[in-house]
């Protein structure tokens, strides 16, 4: 049996019941924000002619690497970079509504909570269910892996010993 730190670990990984603080996972968290964050700030600097093309097209890359990237990682069985990945390409779809919106001139600047804007609740209605795919494509690491057939091999919890080693 191997020792670190003066602690013997258990013959085998224990599941855990109850959510639990995971460093690394928090630290995974925090990078998906700041790689949101940054992604949203490249946008913003795109140049101002022909801006909802260079917006769509933008976002459309983001989305299609956040995707890509999601599948690879969650085929490498890692589920807490590979979820993470794939809400990025999430947070990606409402930039290309926009930028897709902005192009054939239906976007509207109106403020949603002063007047009724049909493009802001078409742009929150195609996320959500973007983020619904994502969900089903994904699963989610709170759920039981057995109440999810194309799952069904994965274990409940966030990061497998064996992805970490």
């Amino acid at each position: 049996m191997e020792e670190r730190a003066g602690v013997v670990l258990p013959p085998e990984p224990v599941e855990r019941e109850q959510p639990r603080m995971d460093p690394p996972n928090v630290l995974w968290f925090a990078g998906a924000y700041a790689i949101a964050l940054g992604s949203y700030a490249l946008l913003q600097t795109l140049p101002d002619t022909e801006k909802s093309v260079w917006i769509l097209l933008a976002a459309v890359a983001f989305l299609l690497a956040y995707g890509i990237a999601a599948q690879l990682l969650l085929k490498a069985s890692w589920w807490v970079p590979g979820g993470l990945a794939a809400a990025l390409a999430v947070a990606m779809v409402p930039a290309a509504c926009i930028g897709f919106l902005r192009l054939i001139g239906v976007w509207s600047s109106d403020f949603p909570l002063t007047d009724i804007n049909g493009s802001a609740i078409a742009v929150a209605f195609v996320t959500a269910a973007a983020g619904l795919v994502a969900y089903w494509a994904t699963g989610s690491p709170f759920s039981s892996p057995s109440s999810s057939p194309q799952f069904s091999s994965r274990r409940n919890c966030w990061l497998s010993r064996e992805a970490a080693l």
